[in-house]
């Protein structure tokens, strides 16, 4: 999902959202958007395309009977040496790798792995176009999958890296090897904030407890969580205290939208430990992403990126916490770096997604609906047989060889009509 999310911002920036069939691309001149769709294994309608069997038995295919053939598929007995399986694996490996558009690839995939092909490629760097071929020769399944690992975001990245500091806390929470706080742990805790004078840090314990199990449920008195009936008794015995009074004007201006005053009011809270630590880095990062530049601006000391990242830290079995950092690294342009937390909140071992994270199956269904081939497996029924489920991952050898500059041009088709990728685009943009 993570890499699909990058080919889909990098097609919906280049083509303005699935808008322009000419891309733009400076001095290297404009491209046709099929060729853009072929990097990204993205298309924004069904492409127009010509498939014959020549004389030696290999199937190529043009856009236009007048053009030039822009792929061409070698079949042979080459697939047959493959394992149980390994066919399949072939096949995503290549979907994914190669720089070659998703409709020529699914005319190709149904007549199974080809033992050599050849196919034009056009880009910045081959302006005029190139073909590349290549050559099947071997397969050997893995069950290693490699995690492909992508630089951070500079504003994300900074000494100490957001990742490093909060690795060993998210591992240990996604394996069990820590345990989070309980309901009654957090009311538990909440009371002795309470007793010992701290009504601010007992309000703001509360609030952290929403972000591991959810939104309270109504009515709360009586429930499974003692945490959410205890709000307006802390309120109560809050009230005449100077900084519960601040808290509590800050948890309204949140309510309100007021984010200058939010982040006023719970600045102070930013030096406290735990739960109520983690939720006011949480509600002040928050505050200052949806108050934009003019946040940031107004407080260059902080940093709502290191601000989640210390909450994660601080509390890291908070399902709203992977929520929050991920969304912040997707937000700058890493969707590797948000899936890898994504997928830690997602499996920690003693929380449910809370409604915050569920959110990331939204994303994933969406992304899913505007690029099904990338997620195709080729065991389906409507595929090649069956996948081996033990075969986690397949790292097929693969050579490329005979890649030469081809300066024939491709003549611009005629505009196509826009699809769904346009209204699934706008959607994904306004929600993730």
């Amino acid at each position: 999902h993570a890499e699909v999310r990058r080919r889909l911002d990098t097609y919906a920036a280049l083509s303005e959202g699935g808008r322009l069939d000419l891309i733009p691309f400076g001095a290297a001149g404009e491209f046709d958007r099929f060729w853009l769709e072929a990097a990204m294994g993205l298309r924004a309608a069904p492409a127009e395309l010509i498939g014959a069997v020549n004389e030696d038995g290999a199937t190529e295919w043009r856009r236009d009977p007048a053009t030039r053939v822009i792929a061409r598929a070698e079949p042979g007995a080459c697939a047959a040496a493959l394992a149980p399986g390994a066919q399949d694996a072939l096949l995503g490996w290549m979907r994914h790798r190669l720089t070659l558009h998703p409709d020529v690839f699914a005319a190709m995939a149904e007549r199974g792995a080809p033992c050599a092909l050849s196919f034009i490629v056009y880009s910045p760097d081959s302006p005029d176009g190139r073909v590349e071929t290549w050559r099947w020769q071997a397969a050997e399944l893995s069950l290693d999958a490699e995690l492909w690992d992508e630089p951070l975001p500079a504003e994300l990245a900074g000494p100490p890296a957001i990742m490093g500091r909060i690795e060993t806390a998210m591992r240990a929470a996604a394996l069990g090897q820590t345990t989070g706080p309980s309901p009654a742990d957090f009311a538990d805790l909440a009371q002795a904030r309470r007793s010992a004078g701290d009504h601010a840090g007992a309000y703001l314990v509360l609030a952290r407890e929403t972000a591991h199990f959810g939104p309270c449920p109504q009515p709360a008195v009586g429930g499974a969580r003692p945490a959410c009936a205890m709000s307006n008794a802390v309120t109560a015995a809050g009230i005449g205290d100077a900084d519960f009074e601040r808290v509590f004007e800050g948890f309204a201006a949140l309510a309100t939208g007021d984010h200058a005053r939010t982040v006023e009011r719970l600045k102070p809270e930013l030096d406290r430990d735990g739960p109520d630590g983690a939720a006011a880095r949480t509600l002040v990062a928050g505050e200052l992403v949806a108050w934009g530049p003019d946040g940031l601006a107004a407080h260059p000391e902080l940093d709502p990126g290191q601000l989640f990242a210390e909450a994660l830290a601080m509390d890291p079995h908070a399902p709203d916490a992977y929520w929050h950092l991920g969304r912040r690294f997707l937000e700058a342009g890493a969707p590797q770096a948000a899936w890898t937390l994504f997928d830690l909140g997602r499996a920690l071992r003693d929380r449910a997604p809370t409604p915050l994270l569920a959110q990331v199956d939204t994303l994933e269904d969406r992304l899913e609906a505007i690029a099904p081939a990338l997620f195709a497996r080729f065991g389906d029924a409507d595929n090649a047989p069956a996948v081996d489920e033990s075969d986690e991952a397949a790292t097929p050898t693969v050579q490329a060889d005979a890649v030469s500059d081809d300066t024939a041009a491709e003549p611009a088709p005629e505009p196509r009509a826009r699809s769904e990728i346009d209204l699934l685009l706008e959607a994904l943009r306004t929600d993730g």
